[in-house]
C-alpha cells in the first residue's frame, strides 16, 4: 500500500500497486534519490537493476522502463537523468574509454522505449572540474557548471554551454562574484540555470 498527499489536501490517500510493477522490493525502491518529472511522470535511476523506475502521477501506476542496451549503470562514475525538449535522458560519463566523454542517451520514443545515444566531447577535464552535471536551459543549450570555484580566481565562475543541433561548445563571460561575498568562503556554488514567472488572477 502506497500514500499519496497532494498539495491543497489535508489528507492522505492510499492506493494500490501491483508488486509486479515494481523492480525490486518496495523498501528497496531508489525513492529517495534524485527523481525527474518529464511530461506529468516521476522518474528514479535504480542503482541495482538497470532500469528507470516510473509513476504515472495521472494513473496513479508504477512502471519499469529498462536502460539502452549499451548501457550499464554498474561501469559508470556518473548516472543522472535530465530533461532535454520534453524527453527523457540519461547521463553518464565515459572514463572507462580513458577519454573525457559524456554518454548522453535521449528517449526518443517513449512508448516504444526506443534510445538515442550521443557521445559529447568535453572541452574540459570533467574529473577535475569535480564532474559538473548538465541541465537544460531556455536556449534549449546544455549548461555546464563546475561544483567548485577556480583555484587561480576563486571569485570567478566560469560555465560552458553546449549547443545540441551543432554539436558544440561555448564558454559563457565569466561571472564575478559580489566583492566580499561569503559565498567565496563555500567550497560549492549551484547557478540558477531557469526559472518560470507565474501570474494569478485574483
Amino acid at each position: 500500500m502506497f500514500k499519496i498527499f497532494k498539495l491543497g489536501t489535508s489528507s492522505w490517500r492510499n492506493i494500490e500497486v501491483d508488486l509486479n510493477d515494481l523492480p525490486s522490493d518496495p523498501l528497496k525502491c531508489p525513492f529517495d534519490s534524485q527523481s525527474l518529472c518529464v511530461n506529468g511522470v516521476i522518474h528514479w535511476l535504480h542503482a541495482t537493476q538497470n532500469v528507470i523506475l516510473v509513476f504515472d502521477i495521472v494513473e496513479e501506476k508504477f512502471r519499469a522502463i529498462p536502460y539502452p542496451k549499451d548501457y550499464n549503470c554498474f561501469l559508470h562514475l556518473v548516472n543522472y537523468i535530465i530533461g532535454v525538449d520534453g524527453r527523457l535522458a540519461l547521463v553518464a560519463d565515459e572514463q572507462l574509454m580513458g577519454q573525457d566523454l559524456m554518454g548522453l542517451w535521449i528517449l526518443r520514443d517513449y512508448q516504444n522505449q526506443v534510445w538515442l545515444k550521443e557521445t559529447i566531447t568535453l572541452p574540459f577535464v570533467w574529473r577535475e572540474v569535480g564532474y559538473p552535471l548538465p541541465c537544460i536551459i531556455h536556449t534549449g543549450e546544455l549548461l555546464f557548471q563546475s561544483s567548485g570555484l577556480s583555484r587561480h580566481h576563486p571569485a570567478y565562475m566560469r560555465e560552458h554551454l553546449y549547443n545540441m543541433k551543432t554539436a558544440s561548445f561555448r564558454a559563457i563571460d565569466e561571472i564575478v562574484l559580489p566583492p566580499g561575498s561569503t559565498f567565496l568562503k563555500d567550497n560549492a556554488l549551484n547557478l540558477l540555470a531557469s526559472y518560470e514567472d507565474n501570474i494569478v488572477p485574483l
